[in-house]
């Protein structure tokens, strides 16, 4: 039972190394802001966006990622740890009309 508990503890450390937080979209008019917060105590290499779902026109992600379109779309950066968040920033340009998934992590 010991060792149950001990392998339990291992992989919850090694899955919560990576931050992720989950965005669903319905009203792609409506800009939005989401804040990915960091572990001070851990050093991240990455950070990285998925991106799911449709939109009926141009949509801009981080101020430099233009998608629109049938989407299924994965921007992958890479990431030196300097900061206490991460701010995903969507903002609907020309589109009015879809639904989206945006998943956003750093490991």
């Amino acid at each position: 039972m010991e060792k149950l508990i001990f392998f339990l503890l291992i992989i919850n450390v090694l899955t919560s190394c990576s931050h992720k937080n989950e965005i669903v979209i319905s009203d792609v008019k409506r800009p939005i802001t989401d804040v990915l917060v960091l572990d001070k105590n851990y050093t991240y290499s990455s950070y990285t966006i998925q991106i799911k779902g449709f939109v009926n026109d141009t949509i801009i992600i981080n101020d430099k990622y233009k998608l629109c379109g049938k989407l299924d779309t994965v921007i992958k950066t890479d990431f030196y740890g300097g900061g206490k968040e991460l701010h995903l920033i969507y903002k609907p340009y020309k589109a009015s009309k879809g639904l989206l998934k945006i998943i956003h992590y750093a490991n």
